[in-house]
């Protein structure tokens, strides 16, 4: 009988070039694991147990049934040996393999030995298992045992657990089934204080990429740190930039404020620049004041969407000083040996995975008595929709666009710990609008999506009406509040 499939309501699988990430569950565990990390990833996963003999060809028969030509496939466990099972027998609908927590070869012994224990009292053992597989993840456990524990240990599937078993037990990844995947993207990921699968029983692929998360232990896909989650975050965020491209310079009201407030600062001090870094540059309009008020100055303005870039390259082709490129800044910063008098950003920064990493890097790149000047969200940023989306979805908090965005003494420590000069502003930005539908279009409209995870509801029409309600009645109007700090630091 084939496996069902839960459908994530973020992921889109009705069109034939989308590129869905499947997720293949460890031993013991459902694909609803995905649901405990801090920024759930809209990943599908089949619905309940996996069965080792058949999920093969159930993931071949959905794929062609839904007509979807290639995947990015992830397994964690028991499910990395799964997933590259699949990989190798249908290597041509494997665009990307993600093995997490992956075991070359489980011990015989060892084998029977959680066979035993598991026949012996199956509930007590697995709870005993559930809590070793999430030490170091303290609160992802609680949520765990609170939502979770008890469904899986009521409706365990003995059977299929000792299915689980006999598969570990015989399966293997030796050097010619490593050969088959040699012209696949394949990335190992493991945790260094896993004690379930431990470092040592990892496959080495010499050609696949390795990520070791030193901190972590069995499940690192629940760690902020795992780079999945960021990669496919940030593609996300970029995909809804570069679509809104065109309509960008039409809808960024707030953005062109904080791109005049952000100019005012320059003239604190600010003389003279001979090289300046602009990241984020978006259709390019803080470049333009930029390069009005330093015409001399070699201006390198970057940004991750090509759309973006292209719009800002026609607006400034008069600007002779300024050169564009296409690049994720966070990788620039770190790759980069030049130097600049002045670094900036307006209201781009916010979307940096590792913002404190960043900034360590921009003190680096700043010239002597070079400046810093940044605009950026804080995490109060459209608390209104965040509010208007919880209702939605009684007893279940939503993550808004802001969630991941710092909050003001956060941003304080981060740049005290790089910068010897440090100014934050704040300012509170309030926008109106006539109706929920300009309101949603202007976020659509300004690429401001951000990435969306499986704690946010679909805008069903029957969702909008009561949404568009909570605005008229609850937020006395539609408008949304932008939280915005203005940073000036010296090296």
């Amino acid at each position: 009988m084939a496996s069902a499939f839960h459908i994530n309501p973020n992921a889109k699988v009705t069109c034939p070039t989308a590129r869905p990430v499947f997720f293949l569950s460890g031993w013991g565990f459902d694909g609803r694991i995905v649901e405990l990390a801090a920024t759930p990833p809209a990943w599908l996963y089949p619905a309940g147990l996996i069965n080792p003999c058949s999920i093969i060809d159930d993931l071949f028969r959905f794929l062609e049934k839904k007509r979807i030509l290639r995947i990015d496939l992830v397994g964690w466990s028991m499910g990395a040996n799964l997933a590259f099972d699949f990989a190798r027998a249908y290597p041509e609908r494997v665009a990307s393999l993600y093995l997490i927590s992956i075991c070359r070869e489980w011990p015989d012994i060892e084998i029977e030995q959680v066979r035993a224990a598991f026949s012996r009292d199956p509930a007590a053992f697995l709870v005993s298992f559930y809590r070793k597989c999430f030490l170091g993840y303290r609160k992802a456990y609680d949520r765990f045992v609170a939502e979770f524990q008890e469904d899986y240990i009521n409706n365990m599937d003995i059977t299929m657990l000792n299915t689980g078993l006999d598969y570990m037990k015989q399966t293997r990844v030796d050097d010619a089934h490593i050969d088959l995947l040699s012209g696949m993207e394949v990335h190992l990921i493991h945790g260094r204080r896993d004690i379930i699968t431990p470092m040592n029983q990892m496959p080495e692929f010499c050609w696949a990429g390795r990520e070791i998360l030193d901190q972590d232990g069995h499940i690192p896909f629940l760690s902020q740190d795992f780079s999945l989650l960021g990669e496919r975050r940030k593609k996300n965020i970029c995909r809804c930039f570069s679509r809104a491209a065109d309509t960008y310079d039409d809808y960024a009201h707030v953005q062109r404020e904080a791109a005049f407030k952000l100019a005012d600062r320059l003239d604190l001090g600010m003389s003279a620049a001979e090289s300046i870094l602009e990241i984020g540059c978006g259709t390019g309009n803080f470049t333009l004041l930029l390069a009005g008020r330093f015409p001399e100055a070699d201006i390198l303005a970057l940004d991750f969407s090509q759309p973006m870039i292209e719009v800002a390259a026609r607006k400034l082709a008069s600007c002779g000083n300024v050169r564009f490129g296409c690049r994720d800044a966070e990788y620039f910063l770190a790759e980069t040996d030049e130097s600049y008098d002045l670094i900036a950003s307006n209201t781009a920064m916010q979307w940096f995975e590792a913002l404190d990493t960043a900034f360590v890097w921009i003190s680096d790149r700043l010239n002597d008595n070079g400046l810093f000047l940044c605009s950026i969200f804080g995490s109060e940023t459209l608390n209104e929709l965040a509010q208007g989306l919880n209702g939605l979805r009684a007893g279940r908090e939503i993550k808004s666009v802001s969630g991941r965005f710092c909050a003001k003494d956060e941003l304080t420590a981060l740049l005290e710990n790089c910068f010897s000069s440090v100014e934050i502003k704040e300012f509170c930005i309030t926008m109106e609008y006539d109706s929920l539908r300009d309101l949603l279009a202007n976020i659509k409209k300004t690429g401001t999506l951000g990435w969306r995870d499986s704690s946010q509801p679909v805008l069903t029409r029957g969702r909008l009406e009561r949404l568009d309600k909570w605005f008229a009645e609850q937020n006395q109007g539609y408008h949304l509040t932008y939280q915005l700090f203005i940073i000036r630091c010296l090296k």
